[in-house]
């Protein structure tokens, strides 16, 4: 039976009168990141009702993905009309088409009747039960078309389960290499710093050994990252960090090559001029390394953006 609207039906507060509105107000919802308002745009009838505020939230992210992302979809097609476009099936709204698992699916709204009274277009239910299907095919990473649905749609901090998992078994990935090369470092390292400063001690030629490892290490952390490709927020959060480490890497390097130039140094100056090899080398010394750490947390601001 087809429904009338008449002047004595109740306004929907959540412009879902017609189906323009009903997409333009749910894509807005889902953009201020209110995806517990975004389910009420969604038919959940098929979902269980102890599980509907669970994955109601995660299946409007996902649906907003995929409209975002959808070249072909576009909102000013839909029809402003509260009837619906008028070759419609009656009560039913063609909102965006694609193809899935070798057959043409179709995402619809659908004209509901409230308790209220209040006729509104909502996502269909049929539309709903597609749409976990819909956003394994159209992921950015080939890898999650496999991966079982608890690894898909839990989320920690917007983020899959999968990806956390994925970022851990990068962490410990990077420190197994980490580890390997370590001891490969002071084959190539104490010979350089030996010849830069031949009277420095071996602790003094070792120390050029670590900060490599960190650099090494959030170089191939980051490179790991853009294969996990995290949420934008998720990814800020860590690129902050990597470039906290990689700012702290390097000064730590430096640090470490002024030490060893300053024993070179120190060597030459010793036996022609002991007093400022004693005295004014040190504090020359002090005095850079100051300058290199303030400019390092200069840089690791900036980095920051700020």
């Amino acid at each position: 039976m087809a429904f009338s609207l008449c002047a004595a039906d109740p306004p929907d507060p959540l412009k879902r009168s017609t189906p323009q509105s009903a997409v333009v107000t749910f894509l807005e919802t889902c953009k201020a990141k209110d995806y517990a308002r975004a389910v009420h745009y969604l038919d959940l009838s098929a979902i269980p009702e102890k599980d509907r505020t669970k994955k109601g939230p995660v299946l409007a992210q996902q649906l907003e993905y995929f409209l975002v992302h959808d070249a072909q979809f576009d909102v000013a097609n839909l029809s402003a009309d509260p009837e619906g476009t008028n070759d419609a099936t009656k009560d039913r709204e063609r909102v965006a088409s694609f193809p899935l698992d070798g057959k043409d699916g179709t995402l619809e709204l659908e004209r509901k009747k409230l308790r209220s009274g209040a006729l509104v277009w909502k996502f269909s239910a049929a539309s709903v039960n597609v749409i976990p299907q819909l956003a394994r095919a159209t992921s950015e990473s080939p890898w999650q078309r496999y991966l079982p649905d608890v690894l898909v749609d839990l989320k920690f901090f917007s983020m899959s389960a999968w990806r956390w998992l994925a970022i851990l078994v990068l962490a410990i990935g990077v420190a197994a290499i980490i580890g390997i090369v370590g001891r490969l470092l002071p084959l190539v390292l104490v010979p350089i710093a030996r010849k830069i400063a031949p009277p420095s001690s071996g602790a003094a030629r070792q120390g050029l050994v670590g900060p490599v490892e960190l650099l090494l290490a959030a170089a191939l952390f980051r490179a790991g990252l853009e294969w996990i490709a995290p949420p934008a927020v998720v990814l800020l959060y860590f690129t902050r960090g990597l470039s906290f480490f990689s700012i702290l890497g390097l000064a730590w390097f430096s640090l470490r090559l002024l030490d060893l130039f300053i024993a070179r140094l120190r060597g030459f100056l010793t036996p022609t001029h002991p007093r400022f090899s004693s005295s004014v080398l040190p504090l020359l010394s002090r005095v850079i390394k100051v300058a290199l750490l303030a400019f390092s947390l200069v840089a690791v601001l900036a980095s920051w953006g700020y």
